[in-house]
């Protein structure tokens, strides 16, 4: 399981809705809704418009106050929406490529790859995709971008 914590300034938001849990991302002039079960699993997306001439950020926020939303921490599991490059990753692409592709790099510098990505995986760090690769830590802070 991931877990995912509001982030206003990345503009992520996490939370509850009834006994689903829900990411929200924008999209323009609307918002991508993702609900999940509570077991994590993504049950399905669905897309809000924002009408003219209101404020994306108040409509967001008004429209959530309308479902019952509570900001909250989500855990989810991975999941990716190709269409739209949305999803978790367990690792950064840069470690994938040494895993995938080990032939690639000297044996001493894939020693030190690997220790890394142990160590990434321990650490419970994960990469949530949305228009560019956000690193998580395990409490669901974005951590760098």
């Amino acid at each position: 399981m991931y877990r995912i914590a509001p982030h206003p300034e990345y503009q992520i938001v996490a939370g509850l809705i009834g006994d689903k849990q829900v990411l929200v991302f924008p999209l323009g002039r609307a918002f991508l809704i993702l609900r999940f079960t509570r077991d994590g699993l993504l049950l399905d997306s669905t897309e809000q418009s924002i009408p003219e001439p209101a404020s994306a950020a108040e409509f967001r926020t008004e429209w959530l106050a309308s479902q019952g939303f509570k900001s909250h921490p989500v855990s989810v599991r991975r999941f990716y929406l190709p269409e739209i490059n949305l999803g978790i990753k367990q690792v950064p692409d840069s470690m994938r490529v040494a895993i995938e592709q080990p032939e690639r790099f000297h044996p001493a510098e894939l020693e030190e790859i690997y220790k890394g990505i142990t160590g990434w995986i321990d650490d419970g760090l994960f990469v949530l995709c949305w228009n560019e690769d956000y690193y998580v830590d395990a409490k669901g802070r974005v951590v760098s971008s």
